[in-house]
């Protein structure tokens, strides 16, 4: 990676912002979500006498594990969420968001860290047990995908439920590293999708079920020239600081021609385009 090129993961301020347009312009899948914690975590998960705890690892803003926390609301009427974010603008978001939303998690208590995983777990070690734990597009960071599964299983209570959440093969993050390949060589961030995470699993033999889910991204914007929400999508889908900036002008192109050649109109709105991406779901039960 040239000198002059920076991943969004070391600029957390920055990441929060154009992460707010890329959650904007993604198709909800608010729907799957929460059939996904009704039927694969909350209707298999038995815990009685005690808060239910829970371990977000990269929780973001917290809009995501809110619609997680009220799904499962609706069976433990107690629990306690530890919050795992390094950037400290998610962290004052979901701060608010729980203020704003006070009346629907009452029986909710929350600890936030602004930490990576790995500094979670030299600090904790594995003394703190959960039921369950949901890391949601974060495995792209660990800085071991083996070692951190097994930590993660560790910290499991006994019938506790991990959830990881990343892009499939097909999965619009994966398309980009695979078709720039070069490029990303030297960038610090795992390049892999959820069939690389299910073979670690195999390796660790540990069982695991899994779910699909098809969405969009709208990247109308990534295709105005003026456009300042277009740049910071760019950006998002490139995992680059000011990528127009920091790259030639032949690259820069031939980026933005996949994005077009990969995008398509959505149904009835012929305005507008968008890119398919498809997410799983890994669910491992202890």
């Amino acid at each position: 990676m040239e000198g002059n090129i920076r991943s969004i993961l070391d600029d957390p301020d920055y990441y929060a912002i154009i992460y707010k347009i890329m959650k904007r312009e993604m198709l909800p899948v608010s729907k799957w979500t929460d059939e996904l914690f009704n039927n694969r975590i909350a209707a298999k998960l038995s815990v009685q006498n005690r808060d239910l705890k829970f371990l977000g690892v990269g929780s973001g803003s917290g809009e995501v594990e809110l619609m997680n926390t009220l799904q499962l609301l609706k069976k433990f009427p107690k629990i306690s969420i530890t919050a795992i974010e390094p950037a400290k603008d998610h962290i004052d978001e979901y701060k608010e968001l729980v203020k704003k939303e006070s009346s629907k998690v009452e029986g909710v208590s929350y600890s936030w860290r602004q930490q990576t995983l790995n500094e979670y777990r030299d600090e904790v070690g594995t003394t703190k047990k959960y039921d369950v734990i949901v890391a949601i597009n974060s495995a792209y960071y660990f800085d071991d995908i083996e070692d951190t599964l097994m930590y993660m299983h560790d910290i499991l209570e006994e019938g506790g439920i991990l959830l990881l959440v990343l892009a499939s093969e097909n999965g619009v993050s994966y398309r980009i590293w695979s078709r720039f390949s070069a490029f990303y060589k030297d960038f610090s961030f795992k390049k892999i999708c959820s069939v690389q995470l299910t073979d670690v699993l195999k390796n660790l033999n540990l069982d695991y079920e899994t779910a699909r889910m098809r969405s969009g991204v709208n990247v109308t914007e990534c295709f105005k020239d003026s456009s300042q929400e277009g740049q910071h999508l760019i950006d998002f889908l490139s995992h680059v600081v000011h990528l127009r900036e920091s790259v030639s002008s032949d690259f820069y192109t031939e980026f933005i021609s996949f994005l077009k050649d990969s995008s398509n109109t959505n149904g009835s709105d012929d305005t507008s385009l968008f890119m398919q991406t498809e997410q799983e779901a890994i669910f491992v039960q202890k």
